[in-house]
């Protein structure tokens, strides 16, 4: 029985060549967003669930106006009907 070391240089070069290819992480450059003195601007937040097994479910919705955060409606309800 016959047994080597083989060197960490050979192992490193070895590997490197069968290694997945690291793609460098790209920086996403996005500006952020403006507003001009007439635009009304809004903001919707909505979550809800519904049932599988008893067709139905709960929901709630906001609506906000920006750039106070004023609450220009709310709403959380229980649908029989909602899939």
């Amino acid at each position: 029985m016959a047994a080597s070391i083989t060197p960490r240089e050979e192992v490193d070069a070895i590997l490197t060549s069968i290694a997945p290819r690291k793609q460098p992480r790209q920086a996403i450059t996005m500006l952020p967003p403006t507003e001009e003195l007439d635009e009304k601007l809004l903001v919707v937040s909505f979550d809800g669930s519904a049932r599988v097994k008893s067709s139905g479910g709960a929901f709630s919705a906001v609506v906000w106006s920006l750039p106070e955060w004023t609450v220009i409606s709310a709403a959380s309800k229980y649908k029989t009907d909602l899939t």
